[in-house]
């Protein structure tokens, strides 16, 4: 079997029986976690979804500071550790919902692209708050939870999708996690998407920001004069990491995924070594314990306060107020017209309403295609896709009527008004989960490893984000990337028709990181192929509803 194809479920069913038989007599506590999780059943075992936990909490723990560091220096929430913690905290929470309720191996945490879109709704709107936007994608989600609760509009909304999108999820899924990382190591550059610092420049300035562009793809490792060790020993670690996984895949070597991680973990820590600077505040990192992870230096109360203070809640008690945009506009209009602000006479309303309405399309649009990537790019490279490409193995503990698949959906929607409420924002199902399916993850059991992690990720710094630097999990999220570009033997390249929707929402993905765009593109271009075969009977009226939703995404900036 090539070792670079995804496993399918015939596959994944080569499990040795006698020892799963062995370790249920021996271990009651996994016959208690078998009954739950179904592990056998789906072709995997306890050690395997452990092992699939720790490295989903890797890959995604590398981002969080990251996402932090963005929201807290483009925002008017300051307090860097505060979001941080808040982050991790609903992380961990809505990780183990999702694998108690859903039975899926998801991480679910914040993502780039919600993330992207606070900080423009913030930046590009004076005066609008950061509460504000909690209580818009507040709003947002609970719409999304109510849409998946109710079977018809579930139905209406997941017909709509065509096929050849459907389809095409898994390797747009692969190609964007491709670029990604290209564009994490510096070795690509695509629009500010390199730089929590540019996206927060131009958010303070005003400045219109996308990460649906087309601008340009460019080559930017500096290797000129001002190269040094910080330049070059990400792209080391991650290729040497990358063909340690390709060797040991090639060989059938048992938990290759995680061997290659230890390794690359291993090889950073030498490399930091090296440099012979113990007293590196990273390195220094990894062997110091501290009250509520890398908050030492606040302290936990002070972490605390801040969460009471400003982001819990706030939601509620200060997000639906917008008479600081109001003033500010008013303030803008008397600065255009040189007069006095109390001489001006203002209709924030119209306003306030237009963004509330393009806010929430947004943020529903980025959330059930972030996540529907996920569940369909894991549906993938499980074997457990039907025909159309759409997610089987789901447990239906909440929505016991509703389509398997549709879980999934739901209690994202859930996790978002829980993440909201905190303060953290909305989440998506994160596509790093699909490390811990290529490792054997297919369970909840999973999620919930990874979800406990976080827990303990708040109380000591050598599993925060501090430490565990993208570039240890770099190459092993390069390989998964490439797996799921198998997906494209999917694609009828026969039918030019069904080939270019395939194909537009495959190189959207890659050269604008947004999902929700290549979506947008996807859908429209499916449409028009069959509107200009003259197929029209083939387009539903749900194709047709989110044909046009989606157009006017695209002309009017609903996605951002």
């Amino acid at each position: 079997m090539d070792n670079n194809v995804p496993e399918t479920s015939e596959a994944v069913a080569e499990t040795n029986a006698e020892e799963v038989k062995k370790e249920k007599k021996r271990n009651p506590i996994a016959r208690g976690l078998n009954a739950y999780f179904d592990i056998y059943g789906r072709g995997s075992n306890i050690k395997k979804e452990i092992f699939a936990g720790l490295l989903v909490f890797f890959e995604v723990i590398a981002f969080m500071m990251v996402n932090a560091e963005l929201l807290a220096s483009s925002t008017d929430m300051s307090s860097y550790h505060a979001v941080y913690f808040a982050s991790v905290l609903v992380t961990a929470i809505t990780s183990v919902l999702v694998g108690m309720l859903c039975n899926v191996p998801f991480v679910q945490s914040a993502s780039l692209g919600m993330t992207v879109l606070i900080v423009t709704l913030v930046g590009q709107n004076a005066g609008l708050t950061y509460a504000n936007v909690m209580a818009i994608a507040l709003v947002a989600n609970v719409v999304y939870f109510i849409v998946m609760v109710i079977p018809p509009a579930r139905a209406f909304l997941f017909n709509a999708v065509p096929d050849s999108v459907r389809k095409a999820l898994p390797a747009a899924l692969g190609a964007f996690i491709i670029v990604y990382v290209l564009v994490q190591l510096n070795l690509l550059r695509i629009n500010t998407m390199n730089f929590a610092d540019d996206l927060a420049s131009m958010a303070s300035a005003g400045t219109p920001i996308t990460t649906f562009t087309l601008n340009y793809v460019s080559f930017s490792l500096d290797i000129g004069a001002d190269a040094d060790w910080y330049t070059f020993m990400p792209v080391i670690t991650s290729v040497i990491a990358f063909v340690a996984l390709l060797v040991l895949k090639h060989f059938n070597v048992k938990h290759a995924t995680i061997i290659a991680f230890g390794g690359s973990l291993v090889l950073y820590v030498v490399m930091w070594l090296i440099r012979r600077n113990f007293t590196d505040y990273y390195f220094f990192a990894f062997v110091t314990p501290a009250y509520g992870g890398m908050y030492f230096y606040d302290g936990v109360n002070k972490i605390l306060r801040v969460l009471r203070g400003n982001f819990f809640g706030a939601a509620f008690t200060q997000g639906f107020d917008f008479g600081g945009y109001a003033d500010a506009l008013a303030q803008t209009q008397a600065d255009a017209l040189g007069v006095a602000v109390e001489e001006v006479s203002v209709n924030a309303g119209g306003r306030i309403f237009m963004i509330f309405v393009t806010a929430v399309l947004s943020f529903l649009i980025l959330g059930v295609s972030e996540t529907g990537a996920t569940v369909a790019g894991h549906a993938f490279a499980s074997g457990t896709a039907d025909e159309r490409g759409r997610a089987l193995h789901t447990q239906n503990a909440f929505l016991r009527k509703a389509a398997p698949f549709a879980n999934v959906y739901a209690v994202n929607a859930l996790s978002s008004v829980f993440g909201c409420i905190m303060g953290a924002g909305p989440v998506v199902a994160r596509p790093e989960s699909l490390t811990g399916t290529s490792e054997g993850g297919r369970t909840g059991l999973t999620a919930v490893v990874a979800g406990l992690l976080f827990i303990a990720a708040l109380f000591t710094i050598a599993l925060s984000g501090l430490f565990i630097n993208g570039m240890v999990v770099y190459g092993i999220l390069f390989y998964v990337g490439l797996t799921l570009l198998t997906a494209f033997k999917n694609c009828d390249f026969t039918s030019f028709g069904k080939a270019l929707p395939f194909l537009a929402t495959v190189v959207t993905a890659a050269v604008s990181l947004d999902f929700a765009a290549a979506i947008a593109i996807g859908v429209v271009s499916d449409t028009l192929m069959r509107a200009l075969s003259r197929d029209i009977r083939s387009i539903t009226v749900g194709n047709w509803v989110l044909t046009g939703v989606m157009l006017l995404s695209l002309i009017f900036g609903f996605v951002y």
